[in-house]
């Protein structure tokens, strides 16, 4: 069980992909928090766990309040006394133009999707830097990533979360936090009701996203992502979004198999647990340990693959960092990464990162 002992907040955890990602915690040992304002889903999410045989409590709670995310904070360490998994799936959206979209309804997707998870990762940064230790998940877009028409109010505050989850990475990472971000794209959750992804009307708009999918899959099962979630809540993981470039993972895919990589690609992503190529996911982790075995050679052609695939050309970091390999000389490193530019990017006593950079040739 790779969260035996750990205790999670899972935010918007009464449906929909928080469900499903406190769920899966729970079956791998956690204790969870579901934090929802549905009094009704909140409790059944949490006596669905415990009826399994985990441990988790209901806490309903509307996040627009900094008070209620305080209140949630306190209620989990009452209850389990330690907070080590925060993710953050609370959020709305609705479709509006922009001459539609009112002043009310900006507040709205801003204060919940953006606002509320700067202000849950705040409340848990006390209790994880005493931990020296934490996993948190923010959760992001397409709409992220990338314009969609008629969602203004969307893709502004989830592009908000995928930097804000860089920023955060990057002040918390010496206190043994990770901040990783999921970036998920059309999901059978009660949040896409809209687009009738569960009835006929909806037709038009499955075959819409169908045709633009390889896998031909248009709506995506919550079971596609937990997988994903679980490893960045897991206590061997140390990636974080802080070097990391949050891309589809459809898009390096689709690259992967026009150069002849597509098997490999699958392998280097075996680490994401329960992972298949059907699982549209937003997030890409590539940890070192994806490439262990492959020649020099290999190694850089893949890199190559991922870099045509997650940026546009010129000198880039292009799909990992070497964490934790204390003995390992520079020199080494070099000579495994013939045509890289290799530079220390942090040495502490307790590990070594280094950033590979393609050189432009």
């Amino acid at each position: 069980m790779r969260l035996k002992g750990k205790t999670a907040i899972v935010t918007g955890g009464g449906q929909g992909l928080g469900e499903g990602m406190a769920l899966r915690f729970a079956q791998e040992g956690a204790n969870i928090a579901v934090v929802d304002k549905n009094p009704a889903t909140a409790p059944a999410v949490a006596k669905r766990i415990e009826q399994a045989g985990g441990k988790a409590i209901p806490v309903v709670a509307d996040l627009y309040q900094v008070a209620n995310i305080e209140r949630a904070v306190a209620e989990t360490l009452q209850a389990f006394g330690r907070i080590d998994i925060l993710a953050l799936s609370a959020g709305i959206f609705d479709v509006a133009s922009i001459e539609d979209t009112t002043e009310e309804i900006w507040d709205r997707h801003l204060d919940l999707n953006l606002r509320s998870a700067f202000f849950c990762v705040r409340a848990v940064t006390p209790v994880m830097k005493k931990q020296k230790y934490g996993r948190i998940i923010t959760m992001s877009s397409i709409a992220g990533l990338g314009g969609f028409l008629n969602c203004p109010n969307n893709c502004a505050s989830k592009g908000g979360i995928v930097n804000l989850t860089k920023a955060l990475a990057c002040e918390l990472a010496e206190h043994g936090i990770t901040v990783n971000g999921l970036a998920p794209g059309p999901f059978e959750t009660p949040i896409n009701d809209q687009f009738n992804w569960n009835n006929p009307k909806g037709d038009a708009h499955r075959q819409w996203l169908s045709d633009r999918t390889p896998s031909k899959v248009s709506f995506f099962k919550v079971e596609d992502l937990t997988g994903t979630a679980l490893y960045l809540a897991a206590h061997g993981c140390d990636v974080t979004a802080v070097d990391r470039e949050v891309k589809p993972l459809e898009r390096v895919m689709n690259a992967a198999h026009e150069a002849g990589l597509a098997d490999r690609i699958q392998s280097y992503v075996a680490d994401l647990t329960d992972w298949s190529p059907d699982a549209q996911l937003g997030a890409l982790v590539c940890t070192q340990e994806s490439f262990a075995g492959l020649s020099p050679e290999e190694r850089g052609r893949a890199f190559e693959v991922l870099q045509s695939a997650t940026r546009d050309g010129g000198v880039h970091l292009v799909g990992t960092i070497v964490r934790g390999q204390r003995g390992v000389s520079l020199a080494e490193l070099r000579r495994q990464y013939k045509g890289w530019s290799i530079s220390v990017e942090d040495d502490s006593s307790s590990s070594k990162s280094f950033l590979a950079r393609k050189i432009a040739s």
